[in-house]
């Protein structure tokens, strides 16, 4: 059997007993929990009244294509929660399925393939969008899609899944920046014929998103939690990069350790994290003035833990500094590599995702451990990748 299907195999029985077991112990059936208990009625919404007005104030801040794809789904097979709920699972199954082959496709090897992937799958974060009606899901699908795509020099369907992406969470963009980026890095250095038609299909891909803002009169629907979240002037937020960058040591701690050497030998790289952490000190990860007004004490999991651990807030803020700036020398190890390799044919299109997103989501109103998800197919790609020599054995 070919190795990628082989572990292909092994990789669909762990999903299925995962998945089962996750419905089990969350109670599959349990009523409409968190952001579902309004989720939910847009589903409804979308099913029963959708036209153009619908589109235009519908009562949520993300783009409408989940709510689409939930609501197509409910009239097939029912709106009840557990029906939705089996969507969810559906699409966490499809997403995993992607992920495995966008690293077999990167790494030629299918035990790495297998572990990363389930290394993604039983992060906490992600074993609950794979079940709740969330919007999350199938927007990491679509950008894993469009990874795919994009390596694969497939103009159409990057076109069509970068779009979907965004459809699905308008942040997805900063796959189109690292895509284009990447592109022009070829074009100024090595001229590829297709970068001409790539770049054409970034480019048409933001049409949707674009449409919908001229539709809105903004960045989201023209509602009244639209007008209460983006009161609040737009600005890069030091708080929020800290967060991320600090979420890069600790949600992908495993595979920082494998590339321990990689990242952590270069006294320049250490020395410059340390400089950075003034920035910790600064601005340290605090809940956004957004959150409060849904009464949020924390950014997410790790910090809710962590304010459970530790009474003393100097205690909290030192654990954020010291993940900060070991995430910092995995993100200046990640810009050194796009500086020496952009010359050169290597791949460095998970690195600018992750530089990508580190520029952009500081300037979204809220910040929340939980958005890294978006990336964090490709932050993994792009630690496993450091310090590694090109492959192309397909024996595993």
């Amino acid at each position: 059997m070919h190795p990628y299907r082989r572990w292909l195999s092994y990789l669909l029985i762990f999903l299925v007993v995962q998945h089962i077991t996750i419905a089990l112990w969350f109670d599959i059936t349990k009523p409409p929990v968190h952001d579902e208990d309004h989720f939910v009625p847009t589903i409804h919404q979308f099913a029963d009244h959708f036209n153009l007005e619908t589109l235009r104030t519908y009562n949520e801040m993300n783009t409408p294509l989940p709510f689409a794809i939930y609501s197509g789904w409910g009239k097939l097979f029912g709106f009840q929660t557990i029906s939705l709920r089996l969507l969810s699972l559906l699409i966490a199954l499809i997403t995993y399925v992607l992920i495995h082959q966008l690293i077999f496709t990167v790494f030629a090897s299918g035990r790495t393939a297998f572990w990363t992937t389930v290394f993604i799958a039983v992060h906490p974060y992600m074993m609950s969008l794979s079940l709740l009606i969330y919007t999350d899901m199938p927007a990491i699908g679509f950008s894993v899609w469009a990874c795919l795509a994009m390596l694969r020099r497939r103009s159409v369907q990057t076109a069509v899944a970068l779009a979907c992406a965004m459809l699905c969470r308008q942040f997805a963009i900063v796959y189109v920046v690292a895509f284009a980026a990447g592109l022009l890095f070829e074009w100024c250095w090595y001229r590829r014929k297709d970068t001409a038609g790539m770049l054409i299909a970034c480019a048409l891909s933001v049409l949707p998103l674009a449409g919908l803002c001229l539709l809105w009169g903004g960045l989201s629907p023209a509602n009244v939690i639209g007008e209460r979240y983006l009161s609040y002037p737009v600005a890069w937020h030091p708080a929020s990069f800290v967060l991320y960058v600090a979420q890069l040591s600790l949600y992908l701690l495993p595979v920082v350790v494998l590339r321990w050497q990689a990242i952590f030998s270069r006294p320049q790289v250490l020395a410059w994290a340390v400089a950075f952490s003034a920035l910790a000190i600064i601005f340290p990860v605090r809940v956004s003035e957004v959150a409060k007004l849904h009464n949020a004490k924390t950014v997410g999991f790790f910090a809710t833990w962590l304010h459970e651990v530790f009474a003393d807030p100097f205690m909290v803020n030192i654990v954020w500094l010291v993940l900060f700036i070991a995430g910092m020398a995995v993100l200046l190890t990640m810009l050194s590599k796009v500086i020496r390799k952009a010359a050169s044919e290597q791949n460095i299109l998970f690195e600018l995702i992750v530089l990508a997103f580190m520029m952009i989501m500081p300037l979204s109103y809220m910040r929340w451990e939980k958005y890294f998800m978006l990336i964090l197919p490709a932050a993994c790609i792009a630690v496993l990748q450091t310090a590694r020599s090109p492959r192309t054995d397909t024996s595993e």
